[in-house]
């Protein structure tokens, strides 16, 4: 999957993976806030592949951003003061998946 960033995130994010829980990717976008302090996650992406996919998909404030018959990504806002700009609806227009044959096109 790729992200669309918007263009008040550049020079102003910083990304990075939490893999701990199995059959959850979570990918956690943080606003930098420079080397003296540390990054603030402000939103999660989430690819679920386990069992629990659809219960872990609305789990403690996340939303579905897309399913398939075996992932379901899921995303979650942080209440935190940066402004991201963005809400469901507009994080699930900017969310895409990659195609990895375009035969079926």
């Amino acid at each position: 999957w790729y992200l669309e960033i918007p263009d008040n995130w550049k020079n102003k994010i910083t990304i990075y993976k939490n893999d701990t829980v199995i059959g959850q990717r979570e990918v956690i976008f943080a606003y930098w806030q420079g080397t003296e302090e540390p990054p603030v996650p402000f939103l999660s992406i989430y690819r679920l592949t386990g069992t629990n996919r659809t219960a872990a998909s609305t789990r403690s404030g996340r939303f579905v951003l897309r399913e398939q018959e075996s992932v379901i990504y899921s995303a979650k806002f942080y209440d935190v003061k940066f402004n991201h700009g963005l809400d469901e609806t507009e994080l699930t227009d900017r969310f895409h998946l990659i195609q990895s044959a375009w035969e079926d096109y």
